[in-house]
């Protein structure tokens, strides 16, 4: 994957942070004190398609340029001189022991351990419809996938639930059926499958379910005869003749 550079604006337009990443680094939460832009177009991408050390350097170039606040060189938050990322480090065996010795024997107060219990009961995972799984107490509910935990009201739920049941119970009155088979029976088709054996029928729909060996559908089978496609699964159709 590519590496980039990134930087976060003010509302006058004027640079406050500049970074290196790839993938969605450039929308995740930083350090404290560097908080990402709400607005989309105060984030700008400096130069993409680089290599990490390319990245890296251009990540120093461009703080150069503009300094550092805590140093009284320039306008931006970074605490370093850039170049000092972590990404894709490996650590030997000797750095994975001490920093797991300096995680462990560390007790949290109970006061802190309270908070973290308060925060987090009533919480669940759900689902923000793009494939990411959320952990929080609130859920838009829009984006719910079916099967997994919603901390939704129940009055919400329930209203869900009959919408849902609503469109698996929903289904064509007789009178449309009729209409519909009338607007597809206009005219007299002409099939052939791939071995050249030729079907006569003046409804496409009711020859994919009598033939349901061929695994066809109608809809494709109308884009082949109206000349949108030239074939579907190695099948043609041709109009024979026009119904009046």
């Amino acid at each position: 994957m590519y590496y980039y550079t990134y930087a976060y604006l003010r509302e006058d337009k004027t640079p406050y942070y500049v970074g290196k990443g790839k993938g969605r680094r450039v929308y995740l939460k930083h350090q404290k004190g560097i908080s990402v832009p709400k607005d989309k177009s105060r984030i700008i991408f400096l130069k993409q398609n680089l290599t990490e050390q390319e990245a890296f350097k251009h990540e120093i170039y461009m703080i150069a340029v503009f300094g550092r606040k805590d140093l009284g060189t320039g306008i931006l938050r970074n605490k370093t001189d850039g170049g000092d990322g972590a990404s894709g480090a490996v650590r030997s065996e000797e750095q994975r022991k001490n920093i797991s010795k300096g995680k462990k024997g560390k007790p949290q107060t109970k006061e802190h351990s309270e908070n973290m219990g308060k925060a987090k009961r009533g919480a669940k995972w759900w689902n923000d419809g793009l494939g990411n799984r959320k952990y929080s107490k609130e859920c838009p509910g829009d984006v719910w996938v079916l099967g997994m935990d919603c901390p939704c009201s129940e009055e919400r739920k329930e209203k869900i639930s009959i919408k849902r049941k609503m469109r698996v119970e929903w289904k064509h009155k007789e009178e449309t059926k009729i209409k519909i088979s009338k607007s597809q029976s206009k005219y007299i088709y002409e099939l052939k499958n791939p071995n050249q054996e030729t079907f006569i029928t003046n409804n496409l729909t009711d020859f994919c379910k009598e033939n349901p060996q061929y695994n066809l559908y109608r809809r494709l089978l109308c884009d082949v005869a109206h000349g949108k496609q030239r074939h579907h699964k190695g099948w043609t159709v041709r109009i024979l003749a026009h119904i009046t």
